[in-house]
C-alpha cells in the first residue's frame, strides 16, 4: 500500500482537512475500516472510521481530518504516515503505518498555515459587525463590515481574501478592493463588505452543512496569506438566513 497526502480547493474552504490518497499495490483486496494521521506536527485525533473495498491496483482518495497544530521546533508536519486499520479477507484485523509523502509539501505547508494563524489569533481580532439588508424582495442584500482589530503586535496585518460559502456569496463591497492593511500604528481596520446568495436552489439550501463558512485570508508583515474563519453569531445567522428566504423568493 502506499499514500499520498494532497488538498483541494475544498478541503482549503473547509477547512482541518485533505486527502489521503490511498493504493493497493498488493495481489489481494482488502477492505478499509479506519484511517487517520500519525504526525508531530499534529495533534493525534480517533481514527476515521470507513468502510471502504480496495481491491488490487485500487486507488482511492479519502478525506482526513488533521488535528490542532503543535509549533514547537521539534515538531514538524513531515515526515507523516498514514495510518490504516484494515480487515484481510480472512477475517483478521490489520493496523499499518504507511509512509505518506505529500504533493508540494501541503502537510508542510498546512503546519505552517497553522503555526501562522495561531499567532495571528493572538496578534488579531475579526469579526462580521454592523450587518443590515439593504433592498426589496429579489434585490434585497446584506452590507456590513468585517473589523480587525490590533493585539500586541506592531506588525502589518493584511485582508487579503475573502470568500463565501456554497450558500452565500460574500465578498468586498463595490469600490472596495483587497488586499487591505491594518498598518502599524492602527488599531481597526473596517472593510465593507456585501452578502447575496450564491444559489436559491430548494435542494442545496436544505443540504447545505456548513452554509456560514467564511474563509478569510490574513498576512502577517507581508508573509504567505494564512486561512481563518470569519465568525458569525447566531444573531447574524438569522439575519442571513432571513434574508436568504427574502432574496430568493421562497
Amino acid at each position: 500500500m502506499t499514500a499520498l497526502a494532497y488538498r483541494t480547493r475544498v478541503d482549503e474552504a473547509v477547512g482541518g482537512r485533505f486527502q489521503t490518497k490511498l493504493t493497493n499495490t498488493g495481489t489481494e483486496s482488502f477492505t478499509v475500516v479506519s484511517t487517520g494521521l500519525d504526525s508531530a506536527g499534529f495533534a493525534p485525533l480517533p481514527q476515521s472510521e470507513r468502510s471502504t473495498m480496495f481491491r488490487p491496483g485500487a486507488r482511492i482518495d479519502l478525506p482526513t481530518p488533521y488535528g490542532e497544530v503543535r509549533c514547537r521546533s521539534d515538531q514538524p508536519a513531515e515526515p507523516a504516515y498514514a495510518v490504516v486499520d484494515v480487515v484481510r479477507p480472512d477475517g483478521s484485523r490489520q493496523r499499518l503505518r504507511v509512509p505518506m509523502p505529500s504533493d508540494y509539501g501541503v502537510l508542510t505547508r498546512i503546519h505552517e498555515q497553522g503555526c501562522v494563524a495561531r499567532q495571528l489569533a493572538e496578534d488579531v481580532t475579526v469579526e462580521l459587525s454592523q450587518l443590515a439588508t439593504t433592498g426589496d424582495g429579489a434585490q434585497q442584500v446584506v452590507r456590513g463590515v468585517l473589523r480587525l482589530t490590533r493585539g500586541e503586535t506592531p506588525a502589518e496585518i493584511a485582508v487579503t481574501e475573502v470568500r463565501g460559502s456554497v450558500l452565500y456569496e460574500l465578498a468586498p463591497r463595490a469600490g472596495t478592493t483587497l488586499p487591505q492593511a491594518l498598518v502599524p500604528g492602527e488599531t481597526t481596520l473596517d472593510i465593507p463588505l456585501e452578502v447575496s446568495p450564491a444559489s436559491c436552489e430548494a435542494h442545496i439550501i436544505a443540504e447545505t452543512k456548513k452554509p456560514f463558512v467564511f474563509p478569510v485570508f490574513l498576512a502577517l508583515d507581508g508573509g504567505e496569506p494564512v486561512f481563518s474563519l470569519i465568525p458569525v453569531s447566531d444573531a447574524q445567522r438569522e439575519l442571513l438566513y432571513d434574508s436568504l428566504i427574502v432574496t430568493c423568493g421562497l
